[in-house]
């Protein structure tokens, strides 16, 4: 009586076991290699998650530098005002600018499927220390009654921290701020433009935005109608 019985149990098991299996391989499958489809999801949670997970671990992206030659002038005043000494030194500098990547997530990202078109609103570019080089400084002019070899370091101190304050003043400048953004624009672009070619759309627009600019935009859409680069032109 025992065969009957216990036959039927491990069939069913097996039954089971080969299902389970089968179950998971199916999720196994549908995780690395069935992507949502844009045109199935309108928001574009798909894509824009995606690009998300492709882009974890990124941090600072440098965007672009602006380097140059400044002059910095400083004075030091000694012995009870009668020793006056001037300086004007000129020294190459550069400054780096950055666009911090972290924070960006799905959120900040909107996929349009039927223009192919991608708008990240990223957050601003950042204006890194400013380098100056002062192995290659030039002594321009020294000028004063006497002067002292402590009046000469602090001369010397002095025109370094004020070559530094005008550099960073430079580079924060909204002109450079402008030139910086539109380095960033086409840098941030195309490393986006890279997950989205590994997800098929080789040919997709990507459309990046700095905080001044969504501030004129309003909350209003983008006119899809026209390329995006003349729909920002437009806002300025």
């Amino acid at each position: 009586m025992r065969g009957p019985i216990w036959r039927p149990a491990v069939a069913a098991a097996l039954v089971l076991a080969v299902l389970a299996a089968g179950w998971i391989a199916w999720q196994l499958y549908q995780e690395r290699y069935v992507v949502t489809a844009p045109e199935q999801n309108p928001g574009g949670p798909a894509v824009t998650q995606l690009i998300t997970a492709r882009l974890s671990g990124m941090r600072q992206l440098r965007v672009a530098q602006l380097s140059g030659t400044i002059q910095a002038t400083a004075s030091d005043v000694r012995g009870l005002g009668w020793l006056r000494s001037d300086q004007i030194v000129k020294m190459p500098y550069a400054v780096d600018y950055f666009v911090d990547l972290s924070g960006v997530g799905a959120g900040d990202m909107e996929w349009h499927p039927d223009t192919r078109t991608l708008i990240v609103d990223a957050p601003d570019v950042i204006a890194g220390t400013p380098n100056t080089e002062e192995g290659r400084r030039t002594l321009v002019r020294t000028t004063g009654l006497f002067v002292t070899r402590a009046a000469a370091e602090e001369l010397s101190r002095r025109t370094s921290q004020n070559a530094a304050a005008k550099a960073q003043a430079e580079a924060q400048s909204p002109e450079r701020m402008a030139q910086a953004r539109e380095h960033a624009r086409r840098g941030i672009a195309a490393t986006f433009s890279a997950p989205l070619a590994a997800l098929g759309y080789g040919n997709a627009r990507v459309v990046i935005t700095f905080p001044p600019e969504r501030g004129r935009r309003n909350g209003e859409r983008w006119d899809q109608s026209r390329h995006p680069t003349e729909v920002l032109g437009a806002a300025r």
